[in-house]
């Protein structure tokens, strides 16, 4: 029985990973709460429990994310407990010490990153060995019918056959060549799943 056709990225280290359904890549495991809320984008916000606050930023969402009132920029920024998120000019979120409230409903922090969504993701993270690679560095979305990928306003970019691409999404075509950061690289290559 065949399957979905899936996206294979293979690294010049040997690393294989197959992407069959919409993918975040990041250095690091991050958490993904689902929010199914009309506005929403998926991915649309990243946020960080650490020592020093809440640490947000937006991922290149296409409703914007406000930070008390402000529009959140493309690093992380550190939000004080009781800070509010506006997301897609509609969402409100409450951030607590140990949790986040959107529209009345209370989701406990997990640790470590969580980025909110509106549908699914799966997380691919890459590990330790390349600094340059952010957390989250890009996301793999599916299409109509072709898989693309997108920046997550990440430090050190995306490059898709050399050229960086921008906070849109672009095509990845079958053989192309993904960089991510400054020394992590696959080749892309299109298959069947079974």
């Amino acid at each position: 029985v065949l399957g979905r056709v899936g996206l294979t990225l293979v690294g010049d280290e040997g690393q294989t990973f197959t992407v069959t359904e919409d993918t975040v890549i990041a250095r690091s495991p991050i958490a993904v709460l689902e929010l199914p809320l009309t506005g929403i984008y998926s991915p649309h916000v990243c946020l960080y429990w650490s020592a020093t606050g809440i640490e947000v930023k937006d991922l290149n969402s296409a409703g914007g994310a406000e930070l008390d009132g402000r529009p959140l920029g493309h690093d992380f920024t550190v939000a004080r407990v009781g800070s509010w998120l506006r997301l897609a000019g509609t969402i409100t979120a409450e951030l607590r010490a140990d949790a986040i409230v959107v529209n009345g409903t209370r989701y406990p922090a997990p640790p470590g990153n969580v980025i909110l969504s509106r549908k699914p993701l799966t997380v691919h993270a890459l590990g330790e060995a390349d600094r340059s690679v952010s957390d989250p560095h890009c996301v793999i979305l599916r299409e109509g019918g072709q898989f693309v990928i997108r920046d997550l306003n990440s430090r050190n970019g995306v490059h898709l056959n050399d050229a960086p691409i921008g906070p849109a999404n672009e095509v990845i075509p079958d053989g192309a060549t993904l960089r991510l950061g400054l020394a992590t690289s696959f080749t892309c290559s299109f298959g069947q799943d079974v």
